[in-house]
């Protein structure tokens, strides 16, 4: 977390980690994913982080090639905490997902 300096004193990092499959065929060449943490009982972290950490949590964009169903590729997501552990993640990205969101626990 010292890439984050001073503000980040404190926290602790959690890398959500995620397979991403292609279920549908569509092309969603370049698509990319924003999941969340939270804590335990659906809550946010409260923090909101910009950027990853290289070689740790490295924040990737769907390849070119993701347009075929069956088609994966592997990304992280960074968030942290100044207290109780994440242990979930939360998608609530579009129309469809801000009011129902996915969410996943560990």
């Amino acid at each position: 977390m010292a890439a984050f300096g001073e503000k980040a004193k404190g926290m602790t990092p959690y890398f959500i980690k995620m397979k991403v499959e292609n279920v549908g065929g569509t092309d969603l060449s370049y698509a990319s994913l924003k999941l969340d943490g939270v804590l335990e009982g659906g809550g946010g972290t409260g923090v909101i982080l910009m950027g990853g950490i290289p070689g740790t949590c490295d924040n990737e964009t769907a390849p070119a090639e993701f347009k075929t169903e069956g088609a994966s590729y592997e990304t992280c997501a960074l968030s942290a905490t100044t207290g109780a552990p994440v242990t979930g993640a939360r998608f609530d990205e579009g129309d469809a997902y801000r009011n129902s969101p996915v969410v996943w626990a560990n």
